[in-house]
């Protein structure tokens, strides 16, 4: 009997504990997106969208952070926040 009332216990917290994965899982935010817009990348840096413009218009950003995206621009998510980190040294 005892085993078994261990065994139910053991259960029940795998249980919960698999359902706090889960729910974690599910509140995580995910960058799985290389280039992002300026609007998703500013928020990252703590910045303004403008704010990012002047930056990317005074050469604060590498050449490979960013591109040209039809008529705005896109910036790479690991190089661009590494660029903007250098900055703020």
């Amino acid at each position: 009997m005892e085993v078994e009332l261990r065994l139910e216990l053991l259960h029940a917290e795998v249980r919960e504990l698999t359902s706090v994965i889960q729910q974690l899982v599910a509140t995580t935010p995910q960058r799985t997106k290389t280039w992002l817009e300026p609007r998703e990348i500013a928020p990252m840096l703590g910045i303004s969208v403008r704010t990012l413009a002047v930056w990317r218009t005074n050469g604060r950003f590498r050449p490979i952070s960013i591109r040209k995206q039809g008529s705005g621009y896109q910036f790479h998510a690991d190089w661009a926040l590494a660029d903007a980190q250098e900055v703020s040294r």
